[in-house]
This record gives structure tokens, C-alpha cells and sequence, in this order.
């Protein structure tokens, strides 16, 4: 159909067609995922306030389908980074991940007053003080660590890492562990202070800034959250990432958001139908069902929606031509 509104130079062309996009959600991935986080006497508000998204992170990951190790370790080295609770490591054969995480992340409150994160996941991966480029790695928590997963670290922390060293020797020492050219396979995550000045939050207190961490993070591509910030969200980003699983699908043409559609086994109305799989999907927000973010033109799943591995997704939809 074509609209014209006829007569003047400037008249407009509008054709309304069907158009339906079709993707495929990647290969499952094997992701390596290691937690440090601080447990100074400081932290006991912000680890209260962290327990209810850490269920949030683990529920979400675990229903990814991903081949996921967890590990987790505190920021004091004095434990030679092993990890919590006696717990190699919590992986799919557990039979209560979600349990097991979350009695593993609560670190306590007793360590050490000075934060070493970096020098922490680095001991908990087999590279301690006066590491050199091309030596054997000799991790404490044997078979965590695989060739052909991802790594994927995540630090907590109310104040600056005081490791000794810079924050380029750390980045340099977690990507020997993929070899050169598979940087890729490497990031590193940071719940902390605010860049400058730090944050604070009434209930949990202030927090000085995380700058060490921020900055390990940029050069690995790794995600930032402020800790003074709601934790639901940031946890909800970091296990999408960890997942190596797509949220985001972009249309291949812009849509008419006004046309509506009937989809097959629905009887309610959208711009769009969403189907993984040959289900039809509701719109819904950023935990489960789908929305469309018109500054990226992409149909995004919320955490709780992401198509399982190799799902074949659909969007149909009138576009502009």
C-alpha cells in the first residue's frame, strides 16, 4: 500500500510492507567465572544489600544454560586465594547451585583492612607474587581454570585495591592465561566506588573510589557498577555478560511501531511478534518478555527471556520502506 498525501513538491512516499527477521542465538559458552570480593570489616551493609541480587545473578546465569565454573575468593591474601567455604568450585553437577553461591559470596566481615583484589584473583588462578610472562601457572583450586572457556572475574569492594603494582601488570597477567590474541576471552568486572570522589548511600555508607578497579575493567572490557546504586540491575547486566548469550537482536528495518499486528496463537495487538522457537513471546520489561529500544532499532530479551543456545528467533513486524 501506498500513502501519498498528493499535489505539492513536497509530498512524502510511504509504503508499508511485512517484514519478518530471523536470527539464531549463539553456541552455549564455557565461561570461567571468579568473584572476589571484600570482606573487610566495612562491607557488612554492602554484602546484606548484595545477597538478594546475588540470587538474582546466579537464578539468571544457571537458566542461560551455560557451562559455568564459579569460584569465589575474598580480597585478603592471606588466604592465598582459595576459594570459600571448601567449595572447589560450583558448576552445573552441583546439585543446589544457587545455595551453594550464595552461602560462598557472603565472605564475612573479619579480614584484612587492606584490599587486594587483584593480587587475590591472582593467587586464586596460580600467579602469586613475582609471577614472570611464560611461567606455569599453580592455581590452589585445581580444574577451575579451562582452555577453552572464557574468564570472566567480578570485584566487590568498598575502597581502592591496594595491590602492589600497577593496574597494566594485573590486566597482563590475567590475559596470559588465553595467550596471546584471545585478550577476548578475558574481562574484568567492578562493583565499587564511584571514579573521583567515591559515592555514598544512606543505608550502606559511603565508599571511596574504586579507581584501580574501574580502570582494570576498561582495559579488559569489563563492566562498572557504583556499589552505591541498586545492586538488581548491575547484577542483572553482569550475569547477561557472563552468560555470552545475545539480549540484543537489531531489526534489519525500521519499523512502523504504529501498525499493529495479531500474532498467531495471541489475541492481543503488538508492533511486533517475538517468537523463539516457533513460541510466540509477549512484550514484556527487563526481566522477562521482550521491549523495543528504538535508539539501536533491536528487539531486547529481559534477563529472564534470553533465548536458550541456538534458539531460532523471529520478528515480524511493518516496516518503511
Amino acid at each position: 500500500m501506498t500513502l501519498s498525501t498528493g499535489g505539492c513538491a513536497d509530498d512524502i512516499l510511504v509504503q508499508l510492507g511485512t517484514r519478518t527477521d530471523e536470527f539464531s542465538q549463539q553456541t552455549a559458552a564455557a565461561i570461567d567465572i571468579l568473584w572476589v570480593v571484600d570482606n573487610s570489616n566495612s562491607m557488612a551493609a554492602n554484602q546484606r544489600g548484595l545477597g538478594q541480587s546475588f540470587q538474582s545473578f546466579i537464578t539468571n546465569l544457571v537458566e542461560t544454560g551455560v557451562d559455568y565454573h564459579i569460584g569465589v575468593v575474598s580480597t585478603d591474601v592471606t588466604e592465598r586465594g582459595t576459594f570459600r567455604s571448601g567449595t572447589t568450585y560450583i558448576d552445573s553437577t552441583n546439585t543446589n547451585p544457587e545455595q551453594t553461591f550464595l552461602a560462598n559470596v557472603q565472605v564475612g566481615t573479619y579480614g584484612s583492612p587492606i584490599e587486594r583484589a587483584f593480587e587475590s584473583a591472582a593467587l586464586a588462578l596460580g600467579v602469586g607474587a613475582g609471577w614472570a610472562a611464560g611461567s606455569p601457572p599453580n592455581p590452589p583450586n585445581p580444574n577451575f581454570l579451562r582452555q577453552d572457556a572464557s574468564l570472566f572475574i567480578i570485584m566487590v569492594s568498598d575502597e581502592n585495591d591496594k595491590s602492589f603494582g600497577p593496574v597494566g601488570y594485573y590486566r597482563r597477567v590475567f590475559e596470559n592465561y588465553k595467550g596471546p590474541g584471545n585478550e577476548s576471552l578475558i574481562s574484568v568486572s567492578s562493583i565499587v566506588g564511584d571514579p573521583g570522589d567515591g559515592c555514598f548511600e544512606p543505608t550502606r555508607g559511603s565508599a571511596q573510589p574504586g579507581d584501580r578497579y574501574i580502570d582494570l575493567a576498561s582495559q579488559t572490557g569489563g563492566l562498572f557498577a557504583s556499589i552505591c546504586d541498586d545492586f538488581s540491575e548491575s547484577l542483572q547486566e553482569l550475569s547477561i555478560s557472563a552468560s555470552g548469550l545475545s539480549s540484543r537482536f537489531e531489526l534489519g528495518s525500521a519499523p512502523n511501531v504504529k501498525a499493529l499486528l495479531t500474532c498467531s496463537s495471541s489475541t492481543e495487538r503488538s508492533a511486533f511478534c517475538v517468537t523463539v522457537n516457533g513460541e510466540v513471546i509477549p512484550e514484556g520489561n527487563s526481566r522477562a518478555g521482550w521491549l523495543y529500544d528504538s535508539s539501536t532499532n533491536s528487539i531486547i530479551f529481559g534477563a529472564g527471556s534470553i533465548p536458550a543456545p541456538q534458539a531460532k528467533i523471529t520478528v515480524e513486524y511493518q516496516e518503511y520502506r
